[in-house]
């Protein structure tokens, strides 16, 4: 309190704040916060060392310190309101995203005043996963979007991206894949509304001036935000591509558990998906088929009947999977389970007019 009201002192006497804020830091940072009102006054006078026990005194505080940072920001020289604004822009609130950018506009000509907000857009931004294996839907933060009740092409440009590497094409290679019968400046103009109403779906009210930038686009590029955008298909690309030749079967049980089937069926027939949906789907099976052998031959056999029956729900029709499987069921003795795989999997055989080897020859 002493250290407090020491603070307190040499402000309304009109002394450098800086050695009572380095003292009133080392005794206790929580003095800085007992005295931010006062402060936040003397921002644009502070010293960088003082400036920045405030600002980390006000990360460890933040509800303590916003109604006066904004206060600043509301009436103050533009010195103290850039640096009021500059950690405002890491401990503010969503409603704080729109008070900084017009901050920005007022202080414009402070270096470094334009990016004010766009920080904390995206720091405060919700984060977008996109369940792209089977039928296509997102998360977005607490709000579920299902792929059906978006637009065809917009949801085709967010899983056209998710495809490329590093989430992001060449607009030519965009309008290629997306609007290949068009002349250029309508299919140019498709790509650019399909951009905008894509922007909406992660954010509703979206804004260019305090958007989190979930897309962006320039005269060359489309891309997606990695940091704030991901895809269950890009989190098994990463773990098949992490997999030495001969894969740890527990890594490949966590990658069994994640794959959930093709990539986005929504576009089954489309050209563009093929390539990806193709190349995912046969690495997922080689490596899952390995492990699944390793488990065999090492006696690890429960660990090997659920990669098999994953790998078997996501590829039904796999005559590999369905005789690793029933060969893990017998060797484990589960015997009525094996019976019933031979009989699903001998029936499958005769649908296509062959005559199964008996169950206990496999």
């Amino acid at each position: 309190l002493a250290q407090a009201t020491r603070l307190l002192a040499d402000a309304t006497q009109g002394r450098p704040l800086d050695d009572a804020i380095v003292a009133g830091a080392a005794f206790h940072p929580a003095i800085l916060s007992i005295a931010a009102e006062v402060i936040v006054r003397h921002l644009g006078s502070l010293g960088p060392a003082a400036r920045d026990l405030v600002a980390t005194e006000a990360q460890l505080r933040p509800t303590r310190w916003r109604p006066p940072l904004r206060r600043i920001l509301e009436d103050s020289n533009p010195a103290a309101q850039f640096q009021a604004a500059t950690i405002l822009d890491i401990i503010g609130a969503p409603e704080d995203v729109q008070r900084l950018r017009s901050a920005a506009r007022m202080l414009r000509n402070q270096p470094g005043s334009a990016i004010l907000g766009r920080a904390l857009a995206r720091r405060l931004a919700p984060h977008v996963y996109v369940e792209d294996l089977g039928r296509v839907h997102l998360q977005i933060g607490e709000r579920h979007v299902d792929g059906s009740t978006v637009r065809r092409k917009v949801l085709a440009l967010l899983c056209y991206l998710i495809a490329r590497p590093g989430q992001s094409a060449t607009r030519e290679e965009v309008l290629e894949a997306l609007w290949p019968d068009l002349p250029p400046n309508t299919a140019l103009n498709s790509l650019n509304q399909t951009v905008y109403f894509l922007r909406r779906v992660f954010e509703p009210s979206f804004s260019e001036d305090l958007t989190a930038g979930y897309v962006g686009q320039d005269g060359e590029t489309v891309w997606l935000d990695r940091d704030l955008i991901s895809a269950r298909s890009q989190t098994c690309r990463e773990l098949v591509r992490k997999m030495t030749p001969i894969p740890s079967p527990d890594d490949v049980l966590v990658l069994a558990r994640l794959y959930r089937g093709r990539f986005a069926l929504d576009f089954m027939y489309e050209d563009w998906a093929s390539d990806y949906r193709d190349s995912l789907h046969a690495s997922y099976l080689r490596v899952v088929e390995v492990a699944v052998r390793l488990d065999a031959d090492s006696g690890h056999y429960n660990r090997g009947i659920e990669i098999a029956e994953l790998a078997a729900d996501v590829e039904p029709d796999s005559e590999d999977l369905q005789v690793a499987l029933l060969r893990l069921y017998r060797v484990s003795g589960s015997l009525a389970a094996a019976a019933e795989q031979y009989g699903h999997y001998a029936q499958n055989l005769r649908d296509l007019g062959v005559e199964p080897q008996p169950l206990s020859d496999i």
